[in-house]
């Protein structure tokens, strides 16, 4: 099956059956289900766009409002960036690969590689602000799709000046299309409490 994911294998070395059962998640879950199943939303997500993005380029009408333009920006950002996540490869090189398949004015496509190159140059911050804000959740234990939402959110909350709650509400409409319901939840609550925490700060 051609997924266009990339395949990730490795071997998980342990002095204890404690710590062979701890790494193998058999305790909280399977890790190994749980990443299969990801990568297989993503696919679904992926086929459901993949013919909008092998249309003919069109330029955007004059009439179509900054939000809508930058709503398809953020949805080409959190794409770049979920791929870079499993890939970790040279932003420019991804940016090229990806702009082959997915077509989008100049506007659209400039503001998506902003979003996405500053997210990832500051993912380390990025991750210590949903750790401190995901009350219960391990961080190693979110779908990647929602971590990239987050990210990409969290970025553009901080270091833009978009409203906040035009953030955390184009978010929530990501994590409900390309992940699920309960990730909608989970992704509004999470930022309501990073927003909470920025105007105190």
């Amino acid at each position: 099956m051609d997924s266009g994911l990339p395949i990730i294998f490795c071997v998980l070395t342990c002095d204890t059956l404690e710590q062979a059962i701890d790494r193998a998640g058999l305790k909280g879950g399977n890790k190994g289900f749980e990443a299969g199943l990801a990568a297989s939303k993503w696919r679904n997500c992926h086929a459901s766009f993949a013919p909008l993005m092998r249309k003919q380029r069109l330029p955007e009408s004059r009439g179509a409002s900054n939000v809508s333009l930058r709503t398809k920006s953020r949805e080409f950002a959190m794409q770049m960036l979920f791929q870079w996540t499993m890939s970790q490869q040279d932003f420019t090189k991804l940016e090229v690969k990806f702009w082959k398949s997915a077509k989008a004015a100049d506007k659209t496509r400039a503001f998506a590689n902003k979003l996405f190159e500053g997210a990832a140059k500051d993912v380390t911050t990025l991750d210590a602000i949903i750790v401190k804000h995901a009350d219960n959740w391990r961080f190693e234990r979110l779908a990647a799709i929602d971590r990239a939402i987050l990210r990409l959110a969290i970025h553009e909350m901080n270091g833009t000046d978009t409203p906040p709650r035009v953030v955390l509400n184009e978010a929530v409409e990501l994590a409900k299309k390309f992940s699920s319901e309960d990730s909608g939840a989970f992704v509004n609550g999470v930022l309501d409490a990073v927003h909470k925490s920025l105007k105190i700060n």
